[in-house]
């Protein structure tokens, strides 16, 4: 299984590689904030991320999210692999939404993602992408 997660590893940094490149100086800021429960999920995602708290990171998880072998030490792996190549999170700026689909731009120390959040009727994480 630790093989499965460092594929998922390479994979995850070649696509981090690729939407850097694409995202540089794309999308701008939104002049509309997001509702609450997203900026809420928002905030616990980056604090658990900052922490390495998967508790914390996982807290506003549908069911969904823990599915196909996605554990908290699944995620944590993750995170971390994340943090080896963009490094500390330092800001984020909301690009919008579509469908239902929340958008930010985020800077780390050591390039910027895309950061794309999606949350159920219910206010609960149902997809989480860095990209």
């Amino acid at each position: 299984m630790a093989k499965d997660w460092r594929a998922l590893d390479h994979v995850i940094a070649v696509s981090l590689s690729i939407a850097c490149l694409m995202l540089s100086g794309c999308g701008r800021p939104s002049k509309t904030t997001p509702p609450n429960s997203v900026l809420s999920a928002l905030k616990n995602v980056r604090e658990g991320y900052d922490k390495e708290d998967m508790d914390l990171f996982c807290k506003d998880f549908s069911d969904i999210m823990f599915t196909q072998g996605f554990t908290k030490q699944a995620y944590l792996d993750v995170v971390q692999g994340l943090k080896r190549k963009l490094g500390e999170w330092k800001s984020e700026a909301y690009l919008g939404e579509d469908n239902g689909v929340h958008t930010w731009r985020a800077e780390f120390t050591n390039g910027k993602a895309e950061l794309v959040l999606v949350l159920n009727n219910d206010s609960r994480v149902t997809g989480l992408w860095f990209r």
